[in-house]
């Protein structure tokens, strides 16, 4: 039975090398413009993330093991809109045998509370448009398409 909890500091190594498997992922998948060294790199990230008051870490445990985390926090809003903070899913991993078992919902569900008891009244989640599976994913828990970014390789 698969635990979902708030991560605490010693949760970080782990987080971190899921976070490392997410990078490869996407990197293979979608993205080869990624830097696979960022996530041992940026290890005061993680840290401050799981420690921010405007952060929220969880993690999901099996067998005592971690085998997914979301990263999501409360960020301030472009100053061109009436809204002025809002919540990012900032990132998250599941291991492949643990996908398609209601882990993400839960940590969606678990981040839209803290989010609303925050005062946050939107969420927003960048995701590859390559990765349609994620795409369609989201669409399925409530997001829809607000701003598309385009972005063009100069040779």
């Amino acid at each position: 039975m698969v635990k979902i909890r708030k991560a605490r500091k010693e949760d970080l190594k782990d987080i971190i090398e899921l976070n490392q498997k997410l990078f490869g992922y996407e990197y293979k998948n979608w993205d080869n413009t990624l830097d696979c060294s960022w996530p041992s790199k940026n290890r005061g990230y993680f840290k401050k993330s799981i420690i921010d008051k405007d952060s929220l870490v969880l993690v999901a445990i099996d067998k005592g093991n971690i085998v997914g985390y979301f990263i999501g926090n409360i960020k301030k809003a472009a100053n061109y809109g009436k809204i002025k903070k809002i919540a990012e899913g900032d990132n998250a991993y599941i291991l492949s045998d643990y996908q398609r078992k209601g882990i993400g919902s839960e940590f969606y569900k678990r981040f839209f509370k803290w989010a609303r008891a925050k005062g946050v009244m939107r969420v927003k989640v960048v995701v590859s448009s390559k990765n349609v599976q994620s795409l369609n994913w989201h669409n399925k828990v409530g997001f829809e398409y607000y701003d598309i970014c385009l972005e063009k390789k100069l040779k």
